[in-house]
């Protein structure tokens, strides 16, 4: 530290203990005004707030801070020492700023050189800029954030209960997000297309494109709360995406929830409900088909079954928009026709691994030597085949989980 001209720090949580082990180092920094950025986040709500103010008060010092407790995964740890001498060096590894990760625990850390490694160095450079441009990240001002800073290490330290009040934050669409929405507002507003489906990866957040479509349409209506109804087929993604709307919107008590275990609404303005259950109790005959100014339909590829065309069929919303990672069904029915024919926003997921927003996977397949060419051992319904010959190393046993 005191030979560097310029100091990146790149830590999941920064301690009291961490930062008097350098406190000597960054005085000197600041006596010789040398810029210092550090990144680092609210993980698990192990940062300590009193670390994040004493390094803030440091004039040379900018700090950039990822409030989100639930999504921000922020592992790595590396300190970054920038020399105009040409022998800059970095410390890669495991060690956050904390006593135990600098001094007696057990931490694996890699010094690379310039002189010999300046393949790492400037790898560590360019990945630093993507994190320290990302809105993820936002620079802390003590007089500004310190209640925010605080409050989000309480909630990362803590689970959230049933019932209990949830911490909003800040949510912005990245990127690729907002070209979608825009490509939705020119499907309605230039090509007059009011129902939509959207193709997109799973992972790419089409849960979270929806709410901001759905802000966008409340701020066009003078900031008011048009009527919502979002169908999913199970009660978790209903759970999930209520909790995104609310994030969204900055609003906790946004929306409720029908279906399953939920029981019934109180008020049905911004319903978050289960096919099923909208199906079962035909809630567009007691509310009217007009009642929902904003539907949104996940997995829409379903939409194609009795249950939904019936929903979708019975309300007659000024805004229809289907969710699915997989719009072609197996058996050959399209859902288009529910979407004026057309796929209005894609991003498949060729596209969505080559922009890096989902990582590679591998899949394996397991082989399976029984043939089921000859259909007549089944009988709809049932678990026995029909030949009642005892089994052989050729045929299917009697009995069988289907």
């Amino acid at each position: 530290m005191r030979s560097a001209d310029r100091v990146y720090i790149l830590v999941s949580f920064i301690k009291n203990s961490g930062l008097r082990i350098l406190e000597e180092g960054f005085k000197d920094l600041r006596n010789r005004n040398i810029p210092v950025r550090i990144i680092t986040t609210t993980y698990m709500g192990a940062t300590e707030a009193e670390a994040i103010e004493r390094l803030s008060g440091y004039p040379n010092v900018e700090i950039k801070v990822s409030y989100d407790t639930n999504s921000t995964r922020l592992h790595a740890k590396a300190y970054y020492f920038e020399r105009a001498s040409g022998f800059s060096t970095a410390y890669v590894g495991s060690s956050n700023m904390s006593n135990p990760a600098m001094t007696g625990g057990l931490e694996w850390n890699l010094k690379a050189t310039q002189t010999d490694l300046p393949n790492i160095l400037r790898a560590f450079e360019g990945e630093f800029g993507t994190y320290w441009n990302d809105p993820r990240f936002q620079t802390y001002h003590q007089q500004r954030d310190a209640k925010k800073l605080k409050d989000a290490l309480i909630a990362g330290r803590t689970e959230p209960t049933p019932g209990q009040s949830i911490i909003l934050f800040d949510v912005t669409p990245r990127a690729y997000q907002q070209r979608i929405l825009d490509t939705l507002e020119a499907e309605r507003s230039v090509r007059g297309s009011y129902r939509n489906l959207l193709v997109a990866a799973t992972g790419t957040g089409k849960t979270v494109i929806s709410a901001f479509d759905y802000k966008v349409f409340c701020d066009a209506k003078g900031g008011t709360r048009p009527k919502l109804l979002f169908l999913a087929h199970r009660e978790e993604i209903l759970n999930q995406s209520l909790q995104t709307y609310r994030h969204v919107l900055k609003d906790a008590g946004f929306g409720e929830l029908m279906g399953g275990s939920a029981g019934e609404a109180q008020n049905m303005d911004h319903l978050f409900c289960t096919v099923q259950t909208a199906q079962s109790r035909r809630i567009w005959e007691k509310l009217g088909r007009n009642y929902y100014d904003f539907i949104v339909v996940d997995e829409a590829h379903h939409s194609a079954a009795n249950t939904y065309t019936e929903i979708l069929g019975g309300f007659e919303p000024k805004i229809l928009l289907g969710m699915t990672a997989t719009p072609e069904r197996m058996d050959g029915d399209s859902i288009l026709p529910l979407f004026n024919n057309r796929i209005a926003a894609e991003l498949r997921l060729p596209e969505a691994l080559e922009e890096k927003l989902l990582c590679p996977f591998q899949y394996f397949c397991v082989a399976d030597p029984i043939s089921l060419a000859d259909n007549s051992f089944w009988e709809q319904g049932k678990t026995r085949p029909r030949h009642s010959k005892r089994p052989t190393s050729k045929t299917i046993p009697q009995r069988v989980n289907a």
